[in-house]
């Protein structure tokens, strides 16, 4: 009988690991618990903050006054083409060929590229 008590029985040095990794894992537990909360509040952040209309949207562009571009008297558009949120007009003038570039959302004048005058 005494055989079958000291199977059973579990020692001090087994009994103390035991609650280290119980310990261990219930810590792990707790800062994985907290992270998860942490995570969903920063979700649930960024979700007011785009509700909010902190950042430039379209419909705030949409309300400012648009870009008035005029041609050169005589000046035809040859070729527009529309690439990455610009549009890319090529325009014939009196002094010859000439790339106008313009931002799609401001409307501003990003580069006007001209020949170089030539000299006689």
């Amino acid at each position: 009988m005494s055989d079958i008590e000291e199977e059973g029985t579990v020692s001090a040095a087994e009994n103390q690991s035991g609650i280290v990794s119980h310990r261990a894992a219930k810590m792990a537990v707790i800062i994985l618990g907290a992270l998860i909360v942490i995570a969903l509040g920063l979700v649930v952040f960024g979700i007011a903050r785009n509700m909010s209309g902190s950042s430039t949207s379209a419909a705030t562009v949409a309300t400012e006054k648009p870009a008035i571009l005029t041609l050169a008297p005589g000046a035809t558009i040859k070729r527009l083409d529309v690439q990455d949120n610009r549009v890319v007009l090529q325009v014939q003038t009196a002094g010859g060929v000439e790339v106008d570039i313009i931002d799609t959302q401001t409307g501003r004048l990003i580069a006007k590229i001209r020949p170089a005058p030539q000299n006689p």
